[in-house]
């Protein structure tokens, strides 16, 4: 496996993304986020990609300034125009950007499409899955040599 587009089905991610608008509220989408149990939500409008807003937007940028969630819209504390993946991406690819730009959440998008967020959990899960087949797959062919 080295494509997101692999990983994304590994994951189950694949499936429809939820988005929000930038009109919504910070506390609507907290509760999308809660209701789904993810940790990000890409911004949409009018089919169109133009933020992202994470978990740690909503603490760091609303709370931690002790503003009131609920008067606050998305579109204020979301990451505007975030990096993107393609399905076509290598993982350690889609990895490295994801360190290099202090993300935990990416967005994968497809001829200007978005079809799906590949999550920091995402990778790390399918890595850590790849590893235990490798360590499986290695151990029944040393006890196969005996």
């Amino acid at each position: 496996m080295s494509r997101v587009s692999q990983l994304l089905k590994a994951a189950h991610s694949d499936k429809n993304v939820v988005t929000v608008s930038p009109g919504t509220s910070v506390v609507d989408a907290a509760f999308i986020l809660r209701h789904n149990n993810i940790g990000a939500l890409p911004v949409m409008d009018d089919g169109v990609l133009v933020g992202i807003i994470s978990e740690r937007d909503m603490v760091f940028d609303v709370l931690a300034n002790r503003t009131d969630p609920a008067t606050i819209a998305v579109a204020d504390c979301m990451t505007k125009d975030p990096a993107c993946v393609t399905p076509f991406t290598d993982i350690m690819d889609c990895m490295k950007l994801m360190e290099e730009m202090k993300v935990r959440h990416i967005p994968v998008v497809d001829n200007g499409l978005l079809v799906g967020i590949v999550s920091l959990r995402d990778i790390l899960y399918v890595l850590w899955k790849n590893q235990e087949l490798l360590a499986q797959q290695f151990e029944s062919y040393i006890l196969g040599l005996r």
